[in-house]
């Protein structure tokens, strides 16, 4: 089968969702946030695959298992090819993780250092190389055939009992072999360890080299015997020049040395490494296997070559964390593979998403089937085909409203709210900004308007709100001009997480004054209630059947509180004349006109519909929100404090993140009317609706890391776009229509008729590798033994098969026949 087949999709919101997807090429999902993408990305495709290629990753796991737990998710998932899943959520919880370890980066570069490396003596400075396992064993080319070889390592002064406790038997005092037993305690200079011992053959070499190479790892002195030739090599740790002893063990060691500075490698010590930025290495010269020089290419692609190893990951941007989390995702990859990417160019420039769009495009040439959930328009205008869920989101979404190719891809709509009539308020002035790699002698933020700061990502804009301007303005203390009398709101986490028992109210906030008021009112106080006794826990109000969380064992909403997770007296209590069921199960919409004007839950209520939320219910669960969705509430709880009499300052970190351009412009027209009562943003933002829509533009950079940190433009939006800054060239480069369509492809070759012949036989080879490479993908006996000629696809794919199945297990459950055979039963027996 050469596409994956998707029927009756019910995971989520989806709606019975069919679709078609052709293997090796790029679909991008959209539509409006919550519609359903995450929905057939994590509901169904990747839990699917989780339990039927669980082999890969359960040696005793049996294929072919009985599929009536697919029910749940969807009537048919028919050509899944194993999947790769990258999730859409904010990286927040390594923050304290390197980079190079996050990677994998040490453990190759060690070898280089074992390899390729010098000792440096710390007394004397002296470099020298000593000589490598497989240069010791390179004499064994003159070994005459039969002879005895013995591997021994330095064991002057070690401990007898010690040695034999590891299972070591012999050594060499003088000129004799004895037995460890015989030995004294404590073994005289100059005896040497026995490791290995047999006669040699041409087959053995790799046996040598492995004990040599373990008499190296002893860190002392290594020899070897052959018949009456003999070498001995000094302990590695030992300088030639002073003598002294180096530190630290073997070079493989160094990962675990971060600090360390007796290895040298192309003129710099493992601790200098560390601290490289990924764009020097290459120009090093040192010698890095070709694994390591194309991941260090990738992540030049990506624009993270100014990152080094040390950085932890709670320093970089979103963006970056974004990228490197993709790069470390690319070691993963083969051929033949289901990708998907949730959110790909979440916390990104509109720049840096044009070059990763290119990377998914070489991604899915390598023969792979990727999908995005990405309302940007870079990505949906590189992939192969589109796919547009909706029409609205949560419950009026979950249908595929439409789909096409790529040139088939509809005129975008990128109406812009109206220019604003606002005037820039007075400016906050602060000066010498230098945090991390910041270089702003002065900065000028007006006041009373929509400020948008830009910049590509890594160039400091979390950075300049972070460590710069949210400390003095909460100090009151380090700028000049007279703050809002409201005071400063921050808002700088992009997404609300979502436990297992969160809902849509008690993520916005309005749990809380619920509980109160119905605890308060009149049949609260008759019962005795407090606000305590509405919450969700199994020692207060939680449903006893579902404890709280709302599903059941199958996770299906719990018939006994109807998915609430509330215990059933409790969600019939009334207030207002309407009981607390019809309160979490009203949308917000017609909620906030059943509340009383002017209080702070009926302005929450209508900010959410204003956002676009309208649709969505206080008692529905946290982890069925879209990550739109959920900045959007995070948005709302914030802004429901503003007062008209008291205008605020709030400081945001990408509100439109994940959003399409019909929802970002909800965002847009909600803090421009908020603009309007003199409250101030200054926000942090990507998306293309929010700068062309902002009364003033900061852009950072030109750069990342390094390369930025300054400031390269200030101004109005038109400004912008003539500026030569990299946000001012993608902007004014964007197109309202798509790109011209691609040429259409060839027809496929009729699969029947005669094989293409010639002098070498080429046709047929190539239907014979095809025919291996099958066997070996479907054979459980055959896949490792196939030996494939060249294969101009690359290498085999994926396969799926028991590696360790257990004891007794009869050949038909290892052919994974077991639940197609209890299905044909069922049905026909």
């Amino acid at each position: 089968m050469n596409r994956l087949r998707l029927r009756g999709l019910r995971a989520g919101n989806l709606q019975g969702a069919d679709l078609d997807l052709d293997h090796g090429r790029w679909t991008a999902l959209h539509g409006p946030s919550g519609a359903g993408k995450s929905a057939i990305l994590f509901g169904v495709l990747e839990p699917v695959a989780r339990r039927r290629f669980r082999v890969l990753r359960d040696p005793a796991a049996l294929p072919g298992d009985d599929e009536r737990w697919l029910a749940g998710l969807a009537d048919e998932v028919s050509g899944l090819q194993p999947v790769v899943a990258w999730a859409g959520e904010v990286p927040r919880s390594r923050r304290r993780a390197r980079v190079g370890d996050a990677l994998g980066l040490w453990r190759p570069l060690a070898r280089v250092f074992a390899d390729h490396g010098e000792r440096r003596c710390p007394a004397c400075d002296h470099r020298w190389r000593p000589a490598t396992a497989a240069e010791l064993a390179a004499a064994a080319a003159r070994f005459p055939d039969g002879v005895a070889v013995l591997v021994l390592a330095e064991a002057g002064g070690r401990d007898r009992d010690e040695l034999l406790a590891g299972g070591w038997t012999r050594a060499r005092i003088g000129p004799d072999l004895v037995r460890l037993e015989e030995a004294p305690a404590r073994l005289p200079a100059g005896a040497w360890l026995l490791l290995d011992r047999f006669r040699w053959s041409p087959e053995r070499a790799g046996r040598f080299r492995e004990s040599l190479a373990a008499a190296r790892r002893r860190g002392g002195a290594v020899r070897w015997e052959a018949g009456e030739e003999a070498a001995e090599q000094p302990s590695p740790g030992i300088c030639p020049a002073c003598g002294a002893t180096a530190p630290g063990g073997e070079a493989e060691d160094l990962p675990d040395r971060p600090e360390a500075e007796d290895r040298v490698l192309a003129g710099r010590t493992w601790k200098a490494w560390r601290r490289l930025p990924f764009s020097a290495w290459g120009a090093t010269g040192a010698p890095l296997p070709a694994a390591l020089r194309r991941r260090l290419a990738f992540l030049e692609r990506t624009g993270l070559g100014h990152l080094d190893g040390e950085r932890t990951l709670g320093s970089l941007s979103l963006g970056e964390a974004r990228r490197l989390e993709l790069a470390a995702l690319a070691r993963l990859l083969r051929r033949d593979q289901l990708l998907l990417f949730d959110e790909p160019g979440m916390g990104l420039h509109g720049r840096e998403r044009l070059l990763l769009a290119e990377l998914l495009r070489e991604v899915a040439a390598g023969g792979n089937t990727v999908l995005t959930a990405d309302p940007a328009r870079e990505f949906l205008e590189a992939a192969d085909a589109w796919v547009r869920l909706g029409p609205g989101g949560g419950p009026e979404g979950g249908r595929v409203v439409g789909r096409g190719s790529r040139a088939e891809l509809p005129p975008w709509e990128e109406e812009l709210p109206p220019p604003s009539p606002l005037r820039l308020g007075p400016p906050l002035r602060f000066r010498d900004l230098r945090a991390r790699h910041l270089e702003i002698p002065e900065l000028a933020l007006p006041t009373g308007c929509l400020v948008a700061i830009c910049g590509v990502s890594g160039s400091g804009k979390s950075t300049l709100l972070e460590e710069e301007l949210v400390p003095r303005l909460r100090r009151g203390e380090g700028f000049a001009g007279e703050p809002p009398v409201g005071g400063v709101a921050v808002l700088l986490e992009r997404a609300l997480g979502s436990a297992a028992v969160s809902t849509v109210a008690t993520l916005s906030g309005a749990w809380a004054e619920i509980r109160r008021s119905f605890a308060e009112g009149e049949e609260g106080r008759i019962r005795g209630l407090s606000p305590s006794d509405l919450v969700a826990r199994p020692d207060r109000g939680a449903c006893p059947a579902c404890r709280g969380h709302g599903v059941d064992a199958d996770h299906l909403p719990c018939p006994d509180c109807d998915g609430l997770g509330l215990r059933p007296d409790l969600l019939e209590l009334r207030l207002r004349g309407r009981s607390l069921r019809s309160w979490l199960e009203a949308p917000l919409a017609r909620l906030a006109r059943r509340l009383p004007s002017g209080s702070r839950l009926r302005r929450l209520l209508a900010l959410l519909d204003r956002l676009g939320l309208g649709g969505r219910r206080l008692g529905e669960r946290g982890r069925h929100l879209s990550l739109g969705e959920r900045s959007r509430i995070a948005l709302a709880r914030e802004l429901a404090g503003a007062r008209r009499d008291r205008p605020k300052l709030f400081l945001l970190d990408e509100p439109c993140l994940g959003l399409p351009a019909g929802e970002a412009r909800r965002v847009v027209e909600v803090l421009r009317s908020l603009a309007a009562e003199g409250h101030g943003f200054w926000v942090v933002e990507h998306h293309e609706i929010l700068l062309r829509s902002a009364d003033h533009v900061v852009e950072l950079g030109p750069g990342a890391g390094p390369e930025g940190g300054r400031l390269i433009h200030a101004g109005t939006v038109t400004e912008l776009l003539a500026a030569d800054t990299p946000t001012g060239r993608w902007l004014a480069g964007r197109r309202p229509e798509p790109p011209p369509a691609p040429p259409p492809a060839a027809a496929p070759e009729d699969p029947v008729g005669p094989l293409p012949e010639d002098l070498d036989r080429g046709g047929r080879r190539r239907l014979e590798n095809d025919l291996r490479r099958e066997l070996a993908t479907r054979s459980p006996l055959l896949a490792d033994a196939v030996e494939l000629g060249e294969d101009p696809a690359g290498e085999l794919p994926p396969t799926a098969w028991p590696v360790e199945p257990p004891a007794r297990t009869p050949l038909w459950a290892v052919l994974g026949l077991a639940g197609p055979l209890a299905e044909a039963l069922r049905r026909h027996g």
